[in-house]
Formats: structure tokens, C-alpha cells, sequence
């Protein structure tokens, strides 16, 4: 056999080969707390379950438990940069029957800024009373439900969520203290409410893709929308509308609001009072 064609044989059968399995094994990731802003980056492939919580005594206390050895976690720290990583060798795929489930627990003495990357992330996030200075989260497939419950304890520069394919929820939005919101839906479904204080004006791109949008304004939450029509459907309820520009009843923009820039595109988007 020529030389070419036995590489051309070694990298098809290393091409798609399976990780390797074993027993299910935790690994712990600490991170002291601090009065300092600390950057958490995790950059993630397939999880079976991604969950964020408050309550830890550190700035962040982590766990994950998984049976795929490759995928035990490297910790890069530069100053207040610190960097979790899960990545799996060039050409392997994870078996089946694979873990990898995450559990996430931040402090609310030390101000974060998390950033989270994943191809599938699924799970539930409780972020209220933290002190969250920006939340950043890229997916696609499956996104976790996030949920503001109480206000953010610190101001918000910016939240970032890029759904991908998947379904993303995220309740209490006027709880989350930011300055500015950015959702894309791209092929997934979104269900965006903007429940809880409003502490200060704030402003929101967010842009249907093809699948489902909903977006749920309460009536104490002042809100001023203008739409960019695309070839989806838009059904509007309980604002005034004047023109592409829909209000909430007594708008003042001298007081705390939303400015939401909503893109239609081919999906569906319903915008609704809280029931």
C-alpha cells in the first residue's frame, strides 16, 4: 500500500472515533471571592445538564461529574480573567451514554461577569441577588431557562444571548438591572419576560428568527417597541400603537422604560400583557 493511502486509512478511522468511557468522576473548580470584577469564561461541548445557582461563599464554586476523561476541565487564570474549559480531541465524538453535568454556584459578594459558549446547554439558571455586571451566553441547540427571581444587586453593562437552534426562556428581565439586552432567536424558539423592577431606563435588540417568539410586557413595566417587519407575523396586545411604534399606557420617557428594537423575521412573534 502506497504511504498515501495508509494515511488516507489511519485518519478515516481516526476521523469520528469515540471518546473513551469509564466510571463517572467529579471535578471541583473554586474561584476565592473578591471585591475585584471577576471574567468567567466556560467553553463547553454537549451537556446533559448546565445548572447556575446562588449561594456559594466563593466568588464561583463549581462541580462537574462526567464518565469521558477528556473531558475533565482546564483552568487558564490571567489576573481576574478565569477561563473553564472542556474540549475533546481533534476528530474524537463522544460515546453514548456519555455525562457531563455541570453544577454552577456564584457568590453574591463578588461582582461576575460570565460568559458561557456551548453547542447544547441545557439546564436551569437562578441568577436574582447576585451582583452579575454582564451575561453573555452563546448556544446551538438547547438553551437553559434563565431566571431573574430578585433584582441583580450591581448595574448590568450588557446580556447577550445567542439561542441558536434551541428554546430559550427568560423571565424577570426588568430584575436583571442591565443596560442593554440583546436576544437572537436565530432558528429556536424564545419566550422573553420582562417581569420584575425597573431600576433604570435600559434598551433591547432582539430579533425573530424562524421559529416562535413570545414577549410578555407586565403593565407596571413601562415599554416603548418599534417593529421591523419581515415576512413573519406579528400579533401585538394591550399597547397603543401609532404607526410601526407601539407604547404602554401613560408612556413618559422621562421615567424608567424599555426600548425594545424588535426584527421580525420569518417566525411568529406575540407580544402580550402578563395573564
Amino acid at each position: 500500500m502506497k504511504r498515501s493511502q495508509t494515511w488516507w486509512v489511519i485518519a478515516t478511522a481516526l476521523w469520528g472515533c469515540k471518546a473513551d468511557m469509564g466510571p463517572e468522576k467529579p471535578y471541583d473548580v473554586r474561584i476565592p471571592a473578591s471585591t475585584e470584577l471577576r471574567l468567567i469564561q466556560f467553553q463547553l461541548p454537549v451537556s446533559d445538564s448546565f445548572t447556575v445557582t446562588g449561594g456559594a461563599s466563593d466568588a464561583m464554586s463549581a462541580t462537574v461529574r462526567t464518565n469521558v476523561a477528556d473531558l475533565a476541565p482546564k483552568v487558564r487564570e490571567t489576573g481576574t480573567l478565569t477561563k473553564v474549559i472542556q474540549r475533546l480531541p481533534s476528530g474524537r465524538t463522544l460515546p453514548d451514554g456519555s455525562t457531563n453535568r455541570w453544577d454552577v454556584r456564584l457568590g453574591a459578594a463578588t461582582p461576575v461577569l460570565l460568559d458561557v459558549t456551548a453547542s447544547d446547554l441545557k439546564g436551569d439558571w437562578s441568577l436574582g441577588g447576585l451582583q452579575l455586571a454582564g451575561l453573555n451566553l452563546g448556544v446551538g441547540v438547547s438553551a437553559p431557562h434563565i431566571h431573574f427571581d430578585t433584582p441583580n444587586q450591581t448595574a448590568m453593562k450588557d446580556m447577550i444571548v445567542q439561542a441558536g437552534a434551541g428554546d430559550c426562556r427568560i423571565e424577570g428581565l426588568s430584575h436583571t438591572n442591565t443596560r442593554h439586552l440583546k436576544v437572537d432567536g436565530a432558528a429556536g424558539s424564545l419566550y422573553l419576560d420582562f417581569g420584575g423592577t425597573l431600576r433604570r431606563s435600559a434598551s433591547a435588540d432582539i430579533r425573530g428568527g424562524v421559529g416562535a417568539a413570545t414577549l410578555i410586557i407586565p403593565p407596571a413595566v413601562p415599554v416603548r417597541i418599534d417593529v421591523t417587519s419581515g415576512v413573519g407575523t406579528l400579533t401585538i396586545s394591550g399597547l397603543k400603537q401609532e404607526g410601526q411604534t407601539y407604547t404602554s399606557e401613560g408612556f413618559d420617557e422621562r421615567e424608567p422604560h424599555w426600548s425594545i428594537d424588535l426584527a421580525v423575521s420569518n417566525g411568529a412573534i406575540d407580544v402580550r400583557p402578563a395573564p
